[in-house]
């Protein structure tokens, strides 16, 4: 008796001990599954769709508003395949407008003309947003803050009656200015009103559709020869030089386009893609490892402010470098940028550099095939504070097989 009870106990713990090791194991199991899942979920795949020059869309200016269905419908579509989350589509390429603005006109790259709108009462992005989010895709309105033209004085004669650039092209409200190193014109950013207007224009976006980002590209001052001297004895009494003038006038505008849009939707991802390198150490203490451009000296663009203050709710650096290149090699940069937003609120992604893969034609080349790519997103996954990648850009990725199944294999 006392050894069937014996037998008993012990075979009790025994089945007590398999079932806590059974439930220690499902646990770990569900808990390594929910894991995986979540960053799965959590992580954006991103891809820009361009519009200047119709490089992406359409593929050629139209305003038959079929055509311009059925070529965003394709392209959503093979997005869904690809397994991308996100959408980037340039609405303003150029002081113009993908959808219907008070205060840009129609885009020439949609319709061939400036001011002439597609037709049948077309609005692209509307439909744009609608048929993103049948396919569970977020839409980013892309836009380009300051730039007016890409052909100088031709297309600057041919804009638009009622562009703003045209209305304030000279005067004491000036709000234009033509940069002779490239021959294109621009708005100031130092002017209260220009920046108003790129303001009321992001805002007008997020008001009249279902957007779920605003999203600028690294497109600021064009570069260092830009002729601002009237503009720095106007507003800048308050800075020893004119560089640190220019620098302040960006963040004002990326402060308060934050402010504005979080204002009317707190849902919104307000987001910016700066050049790589923010600057190099050798000329600014905080800067990396680097001997690359820098965006902080050239373009003015004082990104790890914005992350410091929590401007922005997600930062892309565009890191289009290799990993081991002797200037900017692609893991330092990240490593800096990584390290950038540890302690902030802001969400960092990776702009990757498809483009390369899919144009490069030596073999020799490091960027020839897709091996690069594949290092670069292996790498990413490594580091705690990337969430993601933004491919660039949409044709050149899905016309390269390879590129194409990135997240799909």
């Amino acid at each position: 008796m006392a050894l069937n009870l014996f037998l008993k106990l012990e075979c009790g713990i025994i089945v007590k001990k398999k079932n806590v090791i059974v439930m220690i194991v499902l646990a770990l199991f569900l808990f390594s599954n929910i894991k995986i899942y979540g960053e799965e979920r959590n992580r954006m795949r991103g891809i820009w769709v361009t519009t200047i020059f119709s490089l992406d869309y359409p593929d050629k200016p139209t305003t038959d508003s079929k055509l311009l269905k059925e070529q965003a419908d394709l392209i959503i579509n093979n997005c869904k395949k690809m397994k991308m989350t996100d959408i980037f589509l340039q609405v303003r390429p150029s002081c113009d407008a993908f959808y219907k603005s008070k205060y840009f006109p129609c885009s020439k790259y949609l319709t061939g003309q400036q001011g002439l709108a597609p037709e049948d009462n077309f609005d692209v992005l509307d439909y744009w947003v609608k048929k993103c989010h049948e396919k569970k895709i977020k839409l980013h309105a892309w836009i380009n803050p300051f730039r007016i033209t890409k052909n100088g004085d031709e297309e600057f004669n041919s804009l638009d009656k009622n562009n703003p650039a045209k209305k304030h092209a000279s005067g004491e409200r000036k709000w234009v200015v033509k940069y002779k190193k490239d021959g294109n014109y621009y708005f100031d950013p130092a002017i209260p009103e220009v920046r108003e207007l790129i303001i009321n224009g992001a805002v007008e976006i997020v008001k009249n559709y279902d957007v779920d980002g605003i999203h600028l590209d690294d497109y600021f001052y064009p570069g260092k020869e830009f002729e601002d001297d009237e503009s720095f004895k106007k507003y800048g009494q308050n800075f020893v030089n004119i560089d640190d003038f220019r620098r302040d006038n960006i963040n004002k505008l990326i402060n308060e386009l934050n402010k504005r849009v979080h204002e009317e939707n707190k849902k919104i991802e307000f987001g910016v893609s700066p050049a790589g390198v923010w600057a190099n150490k050798k000329t600014h203490p905080e800067g990396s490892k680097t001997q690359a451009f820098e965006s902080y000296n050239n373009l003015y663009c004082d990104s790890l402010y914005w992350i410091k203050n929590n401007m922005v709710d997600y930062i892309a650096p565009q890191v289009y470098w290799q990993i081991g290149h002797e200037k900017a090699d692609y893991k330092t940069v990240i490593d800096w940028w990584n390290e950038k937003v540890k302690n902030s609120k802001v969400k960092l992604y990776i702009g990757m550099a498809d483009y390369k893969a899919a144009l490069e034609k030596d073999k020799k080349n490091v960027w020839y095939g897709t091996d690069e790519i594949k290092r670069q997103l292996n790498l990413n996954k490594q580091y705690k504070n990337i969430l993601g990648e933004i491919h660039f850009r949409y044709k050149l990725v899905n016309d390269f097989d390879e590129l194409r199944n990135l997240y799909v294999n």
